[in-house]
């Protein structure tokens, strides 16, 4: 009789055992349930972000500005910070520089959420810091990221400018060959000093007529005078020879 009460009683005890097991665990999966509700679909919206980016670079056009170049890179930071902004059911900053790599200057971040993509640019566009972004003339390169979430829209914009190459050091220009120093003008030769003339010849000079005061028509041969000379000196030898002739014929006679 003993052993049978013992038997019923381990019986009963294992059963509550079981049963007490039972409950925890129902209590437990309820709670996990209750402290890790389902995640919100969130899915990513490619044509809102090629909405955002057709938006940004109108507003750019109408300002003289050249249209932002959509980089694969920054696609891919604006993609992953919108959704980190979903799940979390707010908007917020990155860090700016966390995966961007190259030889980048300077970077600049939009976030944003609401029912549409022209509400929520149109809200850019009237925030002076935002607004800067949109139309900063160093900025070259643009990503976009939308995550719909129930009909409401997550958006991180993501701009991007590079380090621009240094330009070549200018060539030294040649220098100019040096021009031939100027032959020096000749001078002119000092004029004669014209000799005063002396009292006789300013008297002849006044009393020669002005048209034949020329000096070829004073300059006279000197072959006419002495040529009369000449001749009558060699009459006279053939004269006195002709008279020697004579005195020397008796004698030879």
């Amino acid at each position: 009789m003993g052993n049978c009460k013992e038997a019923k009683l381990n019986q009963k005890l294992n059963f509550q055992k079981l049963f007490l097991l039972t409950i925890i665990s129902s209590f437990l999966m309820l709670g996990l349930s209750v402290v890790a509700p389902k995640a919100p679909e969130a899915n990513a919206n490619s044509s809102s972000e090629a909405q955002f980016v057709a938006l940004t670079n109108q507003l750019r056009a109408s300002k003289g500005l050249p249209a932002l170049q959509v980089h694969s890179m920054l696609v891919g930071k604006a993609r992953n910070w919108a959704q980190v902004q979903a799940n979390a059911g707010n908007i917020f900053h990155s860090r700016l520089s966390d995966g961007i790599s190259g030889n980048w200057y300077r970077l600049g971040e939009n976030v944003g959420r609401g029912g549409s993509v022209q509400s929520i640019f149109n809200a850019l566009v009237k925030s002076p810091g935002h607004y800067a972004n949109l139309v900063d003339p160093g900025f070259t390169y643009i990503g976009l990221g939308v995550v719909d979430v129930n009909g409401g829209l997550y958006m991180a914009q993501e701009f991007m400018q590079m380090r621009s190459a240094p330009a070549p050091a200018p060539r030294p220009a040649p220098a100019p060959a040096p021009r031939p120093a100027p032959a020096p003008a000749p001078r002119p030769a000092p004029a004669a000093a014209r000799q005063a003339p002396t009292a006789s010849q300013a008297t002849t000079a006044n009393k020669i007529p002005a048209q034949n005061a020329t000096p070829v028509a004073k300059t006279e041969t000197p072959l006419a005078k002495t040529a009369p000379r000449k001749t009558a000196s060699i009459q006279l030898k053939s004269v006195m020879l002709r008279l020697y002739k004579l005195d020397i014929e008796p004698v030879r006679r």
